[in-house]
């Protein structure tokens, strides 16, 4: 697991480097300032690191004026850096936790890298050398990025529970109170202080830091650089200043914290995002159960009196003034006009096709229910399975529903972990019979999870590796509240007795996930076959596509293309132009789809005919050639030749054609 994700992020800073010079410089630096920290205060340099991602995209637009996610390379390697020094080989997850979550790495971990090689067609060549013609695979270089960043947001986050549990609930724990100091409270203060960002751009100036499509929407993209994650980020947080506030006798730090929590509303309201505002509002419902406990304490009431002010001033606020920003409230009444029964059979609808990418989810789940489509790869593919499903080709995005998402990309097979693990946090949350170090912590916290839950019923924020960490900073802060769920050993393997077998089957279903997407990659859902069931071209290798009735082209040492047949018969002639070619014969292999049409040692300038039956009425196939070797012609500026190829459609083979042997 940890060499996957170490392999994730080195390919992902080695590649930004192509788009931002100094990218593996940078992050050279910042991990060896993040070890260094490490080893002198592991706790407190990893939870200020950790707070510091959600501020870097907006600090790379104010230097630069723009941001990629490559760009959080070197804040990724600063934080795993920080961690490296007290990390054990060992795994430090709680027992009901581990099994489940050992699943859930390992599916991402062993299946990330073939799909990646799987888009480039199983070419890795072409991400350090240029082509010498047109080819389709150096598109597929950012969608490896993607996939290699996909696969980072879920093992930097398993990850990251594993080193929390072992630094804080192992037999030589630090506590909840220095987990509190180290993690929570630098997290705590970097949200508010981006929310505050988001609340400027969204009152007072759009167009502040904030980039043009976002602005154009009407909304802050926060510090994130993204409204909707910007904006998840301040409702997961918005209810924990509360909670603290509930638990401290300073009426300075009450305030405080208040001001901090009515901020975060704020900063979720100028981003616009309908399922942040979901998460908040469930988040807050937490301060309703606290204010229900028994015996609260005077600086409870204090807390309580200072947050319903607050309170109170932001909804004035909003009433009275009319920012620029566009707010989530106007976005939802464009959903739900009315309450009348057509319009919630309609936002009914809606939320389930979700402007037909939960479609398009929904057909890639039926096209690869096991394996999946691939981690990382619906985004790439969304707008294909779109049209399939609905008849229109939409933009690149995610299925808005992480649950659905995670099931169209992982398959059963992947799924099993994640799902296993949702069962069981929840299992744990509405179990009864357990003591809370401090419900004024405890209760916003569990809220905070729970919203986030919610949201990623109706959007993706978890694909942000910020949102990710931060959920699971809560979720691990849950436990460690639980004094009854509290791990105070995180022994592995068979000791006292337990029984290995379900490590075993984690093992067995990480590796059966692996076999099968490595299997599905070599078959239909390899590029160019894919290509062909979507009905969209793809070529490298070849001078010149394979298009019109008739023409001629040359190939490269490998060559694809997917053209249409017009009629029902190709007739193809093949023959190689080598100087050495007599005493030499070049070797070379031709496919139609599957099927092997050409086997044969060619001498120089000996042609070979074949007629091949082809799909016709315009339908595509998979042209393949490879050769054992290429030339480059000296009197024609051309790019290296392996073979010469030439074709012409027929309608029908020659009279008396019985098939080639």
């Amino acid at each position: 697991m940890v060499v996957s994700a170490l392999a994730a992020l080195i390919f992902e800073t080695i590649q930004a480097g192509q788009y931002q010079k100094g990218i593996p410089t940078l992050a050279a630096v910042c991990a060896l300032a993040g070890w260094f920290g490490g080893r002198r205060w592991p706790e407190r340099s990893a939870g200020v690191i950790l707070a510091a991602g959600s501020l870097v995209p907006i600090v790379w637009i104010a230097i630069t004026g723009r941001f990629g996610l490559w760009l959080l390379s070197p804040w990724v390697a600063a934080l795993v850096a920080a961690a490296a020094p007290t990390f054990t080989s060992s795994w430090q997850y709680p027992r009901p936790w581990r099994i489940p979550l050992i699943a859930w790495a390992l599916a991402v971990a062993l299946t990330w890298p073939i799909v990646a090689l799987r888009e480039l067609d199983w070419t890795p060549s072409v991400l350090w050398t240029v082509p010498s013609v047109y080819s389709t695979l150096v598109h597929a270089i950012p969608t490896a990025v993607w996939i290699a960043e996909v696969a980072q947001v879920h093992l930097m986050g398993l990850l990251w529970v594993d080193w929390l549990f072992g630094r804080f609930a192992g037999v030589q724990s630090a506590g909840v109170r220095a987990y509190e100091r180290a993690i929570v409270w630098p997290s705590v203060v970097a949200a508010i202080a981006g929310a505050a960002i988001a609340t400027y751009q969204g009152f007072f100036q759009l167009g502040f830091l904030t980039k043009s499509r976002w602005a154009t929407l009407g909304r802050a993209s926060g510090t994130l650089a993204d409204a909707n994650t910007s904006g998840t980020l301040a409702g997961l947080w918005i209810a924990i200043p509360i909670g603290l506030a509930l638990s401290t006798s300073s009426r300075r730090t009450a305030g405080l914290l208040s001001l901090g929590s009515a901020i975060l509303a704020l900063g979720v309201w100028a981003t616009g995002s309908r399922t942040a505002l979901l998460g908040a509002l469930i988040a807050l419902v937490s301060g309703v159960h606290l204010s229900m406990t028994r015996n609260p304490s005077a600086g409870a009431r204090r807390a309580a009196i200072v947050s319903a002010t607050v309170s109170i001033a932001i909804v004035g606020t909003l009433l009275v003034w009319q920012p620029p920003a566009t707010g989530p409230l106007r976005r939802m009444r464009s959903l739900l006009p009315n309450l009348s029964t057509s319009t919630l059979r309609s936002a009914g609808w809606e939320l389930w096709a979700r402007n037909g990418y939960g479609l398009a989810a929904m057909a890639a789940i039926r096209d690869s229910p096991w394996h999946g489509i691939g981690v990382g790869t619906f985004h790439l593919l969304s707008p294909a399975y779109a049209k399939a499903a609905t008849g229109a080709r939409l933009p690149h995005d995610n299925a808005q529903n992480w649950y659905r998402h995670q099931l169209a990309e992982l398959g059963i097979l992947g799924s099993v972990g994640w799902a296993a693990w949702v069962a069981a946090f929840v299992g744990c949350l509405v179990r009864r019979r357990t003591t809370v170090v401090d419900r004024t912590r405890y209760l916003p916290a569990v809220y905070a999870v729970i919203g986030l839950g919610a949201a990623s019923m109706l959007g993706m924020p978890g694909q942000s590796v910020q949102v990710a960490l931060a959920f699971w900073t809560l979720a691990v802060w849950v436990i460690l509240l639980r004094k009854s769920d509290s791990p105070q050993s995180t022994d592995s393997g068979n000791r006292n007795g337990r029984s290995s077998w379900p490590l075993a089957a984690a093992l067995g279903l990480a590796a059966t996930l692996a076999a099968s997407t490595l299997l599905a990659g070599m078959r239909d859902m390899r590029p160019p076959f894919r290509a062909k069931g979507f009905d969209q071209g793809f070529r490298y290798g070849l001078h010149q596509a394979i298009q019109g009735t008739v023409g001629t082209t040359h190939t490269t040492a490998h060559a694809v293309d997917v053209p249409r047949a017009p009629t029902k018969w190709m007739k193809l002639t093949v023959w190689v132009e080598h100087p050495d070619a007599d005493e030499r014969p070049v070797a070379a292999r031709i496919w139609r789809d599957r099927e092997l049409i050409v086997d044969h040692r060619f001498p120089r300038s000996v042609p070979l005919t074949r007629y091949v039956a082809v799909p016709g009425n315009d339908e595509r196939f998979v042209f393949e050639a490879m050769v054992d070797r290429t030339f480059k012609p000296t009197s024609k500026p051309r790019p290296e030749i392996g073979l010469n190829v030439s074709w012409e459609f027929l309608n029908e083979p020659p009279a008396g054609y019985r098939g080639d042997r």
